[in-house]
């Protein structure tokens, strides 16, 4: 009868120890707050009343936290810093949007962790509107531009959206430049809009429906970008655009033409092209099968480029398409996010080249230690070699000098505290790893004080 009890005794302490494992979710939940940014300027938050990690300064608001809950700007020139920190909902399909704002003029957005929302930010009817320098994970849909003009969305990482990363609609002067897009459906989406300058992003996605859908856009220019996934461009009912130097690197297919008349390469200008070729023209046209016309084209003259033009339609053709040869390392890391830390705000390193005018060379790298991870985007001025080495110090903007004919920018996003903040998301396989684990070493204790109990013979009473 006590080795019975002493039995069960053993099992109710092992199931109170994995009670933290089994019925504790991952995030702590806590009430989902509305702050509202006045155009008085004051803050104030639904529920009433409540105290939230966003502070003011003249026309600066920063948070000083993490924030569940969204927050809504009703107010004109106006900068709003993440600081590194994050502001996240309870799950996908909340149908709530993280950072909204409408009818507004002159606000900035920046260095925020935008995670598990319906929408990521959406901005309607606004003008001279900045995104910059922020992570979005875990989001049906990334950023949304309506009717708007004038904005800028840089220096972002998005990854995991089930739907876009940016869908931009009936708006002009968009600039989408210097992005890393993992992982997400469609990561550049655009309606009906005009004047968009679409340069120096990289799109990666293992099976995904397309890097660039395009539908109805004129005079744009679409140059420098590494699209590599199912399928590259999507190019519907649009003319008088500029697209050139980009490297397509597919599984099916690296276009869809149904369009009016577009450039589809420039004059053959000197400088390092997006294949690391010494000369700009038109674009890189790679499927996986080793059967894309870059690389079964031929290139007598050795030039660089392909003799005969590509054809995408009797209005679409590509007179300078580049030549691939083997010894090329065109940017085709495949990588994933399965750490993230934010230190402060987002920093990044990066292992793969993409070279492109100017002569500038996108540089994007994932440093694959093990977690956690950080992530940083780099812009580079001339082409670099496999490996970079960076050094970053807590300042706006770092210039490194690597070796006498390269630069690297960096942009660190700094706190004005040297509190270090540090947020880190474990992947599921750590946390079912973690899980097992304890459930080995439990039945193994269990096993063995069974045993004991079973050889060590009981004292008379």
């Amino acid at each position: 009868m006590s080795r019975c009890r002493d039995f069960i005794l053993l099992i109710l302490v092992a199931l109170l120890l994995l009670t933290p494992y089994i019925v504790t979710p991952v995030e702590t939940q806590g009430t989902f707050i509305k702050i509202y940014i006045r155009g008085s300027g004051a803050i104030e938050t639904d529920p009433p009343g409540i105290d939230v990690n966003i502070r003011r300064v003249g026309d600066l608001y920063y948070l000083t936290g993490d924030i569940l809950g969204k927050i809504i700007i009703e107010k004109d020139n106006i900068v709003l810093d993440g600081r590194g920190y994050r502001i996240y909902g309870y799950h996908y399909g909340s149908m709530e949007t993280a950072i909204q704002l409408s009818n507004r003029f002159n606000v900035t957005i920046e260095n925020f962790k935008i995670e598990a929302f319906e929408e990521a930010i959406s901005i309607s009817n606004s003008s001279n509107v900045k995104i910059k320098s922020n992570l979005m994970i875990r989001i049906d849909q990334g950023v949304s531009i309506y009717n708007s003009v004038n904005i800028s969305f840089m220096d972002n990482i998005i990854s995991d959206s089930v739907f876009w990363g940016i869908m931009i609609s009936n708006s002009t002067f968009v600039d989408v430049s210097f992005n890393l897009f993992m992982e997400t459906y469609q990561a550049i989406k655009v309606y009906s809009s005009r004047n968009l300058l679409i340069t120096y992003n990289s799109i990666y996605c293992s099976n995904c429906f397309s890097g660039l859908y395009l539908y109805a856009i004129r005079y744009s220019t679409i140059a420098h970008n590494v699209v590599k996934g199912r399928f590259g461009i999507f190019l519907l009912l649009s003319d008088n655009n500029a697209i050139y130097n980009n490297l397509f690197d597919n599984q099916e297919s690296n276009y869809y033409v149904n369009a009016g008349i577009n450039n589809w390469n420039t004059q053959p200008v000197q400088g390092v092209n997006i294949l690391g070729g010494n000369f700009i023209g038109g674009n890189a046209y790679l499927l996986s099968g080793n059967n894309g016309y870059s690389q079964t084209c031929s290139d007598e003259n050795k030039d660089g480029f392909c003799d005969q033009p590509l054809v995408l339609n009797n209005w679409n053709i590509d007179y300078y398409p580049l030549k691939y040869s083997s010894f090329m390392n065109p940017s085709n890391s495949t990588f994933y996010i399965y750490t993230t830390t934010v230190i402060k705000t987002i920093t990044t390193t990066y292992t793969t080249t993409q070279t492109v005018t100017n002569p500038v060379t996108l540089t994007t790298t994932v440093v694959t230690s093990a977690p956690p991870e950080t992530i940083t985007t780099t812009r580079i001025e001339t082409i670099t070699h496999s490996t970079v080495v960076t050094t970053t110090v807590p300042t706006t903007l770092v210039t490194t000098q690597i070796n006498p004919v390269t630069k690297t920018s960096i942009q660190v996003l700094t706190e004005v505290s040297t509190t270090t903040h540090i947020y880190t998301t474990t992947p599921i396989e750590q946390i079912v790893s973690s899980i097992v684990s304890t459930l080995i070493a439990l039945i193994l204790a269990v096993a063995a004080i069974a045993i004991l109990s079973v050889l060590t013979p009981e004292k008379k009473r």
